[in-house]
């Protein structure tokens, strides 16, 4: 499944002009911890820290988009574990929410508990 999007994207609207070159959306960092993940199964734990939770977040929408679902079971542990009330305004501003993703549905469940202990 992997190769499979990377195939496609060579051979659709993210190429450009036959150059075999595939345009993606994000910033280099979570580009780079997906190729990373691709060619060894690992992301470098760095990347994991509260401080990157909107990077967090984007990795793990971009695991969505290109069906790397081994790399988003390992994502949702951060998204999960960070979850309060300095990130929730980053996770809400995101628009990961608007994904077709059964496990972004229960992260809904968590947001009131958040919302409260901030009152």
């Amino acid at each position: 499944m992997k190769k499979n999007f990377f195939f496609k994207a060579f051979e659709s609207k993210y190429a450009k002009n036959k150059s075999r070159e595939v345009y993606v959306f994000c910033r280099k960092e979570a580009i780079l911890a997906i190729i990373e993940f691709i060619y060894t199964g690992q992301v470098d734990c760095k990347v994991f820290t509260k401080k990157n939770y909107s990077l967090i977040l984007e990795i793990y929408q971009r695991a969505h988009d290109y069906g790397l679902t081994t790399l988003k079971e390992m994502i949702k542990v951060f998204i999960l574990a960070y979850l309060d009330e300095s990130t929730l305004s980053i996770l809400l501003g995101s628009g990961i929410l608007n994904k077709e993703d059964s496990f972004l549905k229960k992260i809904f469940n968590f947001i009131p508990n958040i919302i409260n202990k901030t009152i």
